[in-house]
């Protein structure tokens, strides 16, 4: 995405009009960052009937941007090549379980807000391996069973997904930062379009940050005073502005990293 020209973006319109899909599957880092090539370009672009995210857990900077250009309603699936869609978002907005594919227990993260923790899940019908209570590396936060007005109410329910293991950052006194926990933070900082936050020691962090505008220094206050807010005020913060931030050999973007991310791993 780093190489894509206006005539990219352009191109990628004009087969959103020829094909006109009714579900648009995507990676919400690629489509934020073409709805802002699109946006600034004043494209119009052709709606399918929903957009389901898939591959990286949106930010709400994603969202933000995306919803610049397309109306139509939003929807996340959580899964993994070893046990396939476990989750998938309602109406409503929370995760509900696959539960005739699979199984999912509940692990609690110590430290961590109630109801936050990873899950363990044992697919069902795989045909090349057997699973019992794999770790796919990730910390979800449970809703209240039977709570959801879409009535979808016989399975586990997750409020959230909290992020990677990987991303995972802790305080300068040891408290778990969920990725998710850190981008709500994050996300009242409407001049961010993108960030990657950096733990380098117990209390020394890294944010590499895009601007949608020309920064100040009240701009850069205000992002320090966010991050102290989370992490403690006996931290080293550094802030290196650029214009953008490459994804991981994955191909995906990571909005926190962390050396330290397997000492959280749950027993």
């Amino acid at each position: 995405p780093l190489l894509w020209r206006e005539e990219t973006v352009c191109r990628m319109a004009r087969e959103l009009e020829r094909y006109r899909p009714e579900v648009l599957e995507a990676n919400p880092s690629y489509l934020a960052r073409f709805s802002r090539a699109a946006a600034r370009m004043n494209l119009s672009v052709t709606e399918p009937e929903i957009i389901v995210f898939t591959y990286e857990n949106p930010s709400l900077l994603h969202l933000r941007q995306i919803r610049e250009v397309f109306a139509a309603p939003f929807a996340s699936s959580y899964g993994s090549t070893e046990i396939g869609y476990a989750f998938m978002q309602c109406e409503c907005g929370a995760y509900h379980l696959n539960s005739a594919a699979c199984r999912a227990d509940f692990v609690p993260l110590e430290g961590a807000a109630p109801g936050v923790g990873s899950i363990r899940a044992t697919p069902f019908g795989n045909e090349w391996v057997s699973l019992l209570r794999f770790d796919p590396g990730d910390f979800v936060r449970l809703g209240k069973p039977g709570s959801c007005p879409c009535g979808r109410n016989g399975t586990v329910l997750v409020e959230e997904i909290e992020g990677r293991l990987k991303s995972l950052t802790r305080s300068a006194e040891g408290r778990p930062v969920t990725q998710a926990e850190l981008d709500r933070a994050l996300a009242a900082e409407s001049p961010l379009v993108a960030y990657q936050l950096v733990q380098r020691g117990r209390a020394d962090y890294e944010i590499t940050a895009v601007f949608d505008r020309p920064s100040h220094s009240g701009m850069l206050d205000g992002l320090r005073d966010i991050l102290t807010g989370l992490y403690g005020r006996k931290t080293s913060i550094r802030i290196e502005e650029r214009q953008e931030i490459a994804p991981e050999a994955s191909g995906k973007y990571l909005l926190a990293k962390s050396p330290f991310a397997e000492a959280f791993t749950p027993p």
